[in-house]
């Protein structure tokens, strides 16, 4: 049926010419056509590879049964399709529609006449286009949406009711856009919001009513990567509001304060900023602020804390920290002024799990016998690039769980590598670059440790090739001085810390060290391998034209199968032409007929011919013979 459908609409644009008339099929991918029968295994419908601009109609190949049309219910065009906007078509033929797929096929225009028929939709993405702008009540015609993904298009402009209607809406993400301003009242109508993305745009301000609608339901506000100075809410409380909120992200802006010491969150991040004092809330349980100019903290009661990440402040004092983290497990201080720390610093952390104090200028009168007394749970302990010059190992007795130690950067001479077993049972991995060892001496360390499994970190950018050195770690001869000043410290935290904060998985150190053994031993054994597969390439290329030979016939049946069947199809095909353009000759035959009929009948009236009919000769004959027979008596 839709191939007769076609035929007439390609031969009536034939006869509108020179009329543009330019209609495109789309057809699922997933229909298997197969002679005469259409058959479609799921509920998903897929179109590539279509290219259509803005004047272009469609009409969507389907079966001709409804039931089929009904079971539809995730609709996806990808596959380099080019289109200028959301085919109408789509709803219209398969109104039960519950998603709807269009990721980077150019779209540039949605308006709420796309999403006619769209009644039943729940989720539509449309990442990665070239939309520019939210027209008012666009998604109207869709008012069960609960998911819509605009990321990484071009949105300058939404208008004030661009989301009319949408109560039902959960989860908006807006990201990587190009938004400058929002007005306050944009999200009034989205009462059921649960998480709202507008990081990576170019917001400057945030209006403090502008969440003020879903205040019952919203729990996740991501707007880092902005840049944003203030909140414009003259009552100071933007986010007390939000009662449900648990996740609040305001890095990378321009912030000088931010008041939450009211809210419920339970996870803030606000690194990159211009913070100097933070005042927090009772429920705060991850606290990641790295990268500002904090150097006061009020914790405001706070005994919930299980994460801070404060790296590269100016916090010179944290005596108020052992009161309020009891139950503290992840503490990162580094690259801060702290200078000298009490034996008391961390007696209230009996939680502690990794400890960075990395670059905090502490000398080894910080460190005494009870500073870690009460941290037998410590993992992870970073105490590189300080002061040290000399570490006595006694004092750190308690840590019998300890399986990460770092203690480059320390203009170390000597440590107690031949009793490390004793001192940290569990020791996987240790850091010891950039330090003043002599050349001898450490090559007897290095060797030490990995008898005894204990995995050397070295750094690629601490690595030396050019100096004396053993595996790549810097030493001094006999003959030198041994003395060296570090001035280039090497960060041991992720640089993709934030993001992989923001998925929620906090970093495994047993992966850690996983990973870097199996980077140690392809290292140790590269020569050895190699050998191997020079030794093994013949016999491996031997083996891989064998495999291409039986390849080659175990593919020949299926390929000649397919040749056949599509063979079949296109003599049905050929066949099935032959037989409407039979009809449609029978058709036009008739069409003649009928005219020469009428043009031979308007030539006789003109010039007055006529037949006689047959009735007429017949009364003509009687008549003759009744004549003659009353002649004859």
């Amino acid at each position: 049926m839709w191939k007769v459908v076609m035929f007439m609409i390609i031969f009536i644009c034939g006869l509108l010419k020179p009329v543009s008339c330019e209609t495109i099929e789309l057809k699922c991918d997933e229909i298997k056509v197969l002679s005469y029968y259409e058959r479609y295994y799921g509920n998903k419908c897929t179109i590539t590879n279509i290219t259509a601009d803005s004047s272009a109609s469609f009409i969507i190949r389907t079966s001709n049964s409804f039931e089929y049309n009904k079971i539809i219910q995730d609709v996806e065009i990808s596959g380099g399709s080019q289109f200028y906007d959301i085919p109408r078509e789509v709803f219209s033929t398969f109104q039960f529609t519950k998603k709807f797929t269009a990721n980077n096929i150019g779209i540039e225009e949605i308006s709420k006449y796309n999403f006619n028929y769209a009644a039943n939709l729940l989720e539509l993405r449309l990442r990665s286009n070239k939309i520019k702008k939210l027209p008012n009540s666009c998604f109207s015609n869709a008012p069960l949406l609960e998911t819509i993904d605009l990321c990484s298009n071009e949105i300058s402009e939404i208008e004030k009711n661009a989301f009319a209607g949408m109560e039902k809406l959960q989860y908006l993400t807006l990201s990587d856009n190009k938004i400058v301003k929002l007005d306050e009242n944009v999200f009034r109508d989205l009462k059921n919001l649960i998480s709202i993305r507008l990081d990576s745009n170019k917001l400057q301000v945030i209006e403090g009513k502008l969440f003020a609608s879903a205040a019952s339901s919203l729990t996740e506000i991501r707007i880092d990567s902005n840049e944003i100075a203030m909140i414009a809410d003259n009552d100071g409380d933007a986010f007390a509001r939000l009662q449900k909120l648990k996740l609040l992200n305001l890095g990378n802006n321009r912030m000088q304060q931010i008041n939450i010491a009211d809210t419920n969150i339970e996870r803030l991040w606000i690194a990159q900023n211009n913070l100097k004092e933070l005042k927090l809330n009772k429920n705060l349980k991850l606290l990641y602020a790295p990268i500002n100019e904090i150097n006061k903290i009020d914790f405001n009661g706070n005994t919930e804390l299980l994460e801070i990440k404060l790296r590269q402040n100016q916090i010179n004092d944290f005596t108020n920290f052992s009161s309020s983290l009891s139950k503290i497990e992840v503490l990162d201080i580094s690259y801060n002024p702290i200078t000298t720390l009490k034996v008391s610093s961390f007696a209230r952390m009996p939680e502690l799990v990794r400890l960075n104090l990395e670059y905090t200028n502490i000398s080894k009168e910080s460190l005494t016998f009870g500073t870690f007394t009460h941290n037998a749970n410590l993992s992870q302990l970073d105490l590189s690039y300080n002061r040290l010059g000399h570490i006595d190992f006694n004092i750190f007795t308690t840590l019998t769980q300890l399986s990460l130690l770092n203690v480059d950067g320390n203009n170390l001479t000597q440590i107690p590598y031949e009793q490390m077993r004793q001192y940290f049972p569990k020791l996987s991995l240790i850091g010891i670059s950039d330090n003043d060892w002599n050349c001898t001496y450490l090559a007897g360390m290095i060797k030490q440790l990995k008898q005894n499994n204990v995995i050397i970190r070295v750094i690629a950018k601490t690595r030396i090739f050019n100096e004396t050195n053993v595996d790549g770690i810097r030493c001094v001869a006999n003959n030198r001085q041994n003395h060296v000043e570090w001035n280039d410290p090497i960060e041991h935290i992720d640089d993709n810390e934030l993001q992989y904060l923001a998925a929620n998985k906090p970093q495994n150190p047993q992966k850690v060290v996983t990973q870097a053994g199996g980077i140690n031993e392809v290292w140790n054994k590269m020569l050895t391998l190699e050998l191997k597969i020079m030794s093994l390439n013949e016999n491996f290329q031997d083996f891989k034209q064998q495999m291409a030979r039986q390849e080659t016939l175990r593919f020949q049946p299926e390929q000649q199968m397919q040749t056949d069947n599509r063979d079949s199809i296109v003599q049905s095909e050929v066949s099935f032409i032959k037989v409407i353009l039979c009809v449609m000759c029978l058709i036009m035959m008739c069409f003649t007929l009928i005219t020469i009929g009428k043009s031979v009948r308007s030539y006789m009236a003109e010039h007055r011919i006529y037949f006689p009919s047959k009735n007429v000769s017949f009364r003509r004959s009687t008549a003759t013979i009744q004549t003659t027979m009353e002649d004859v008596m």
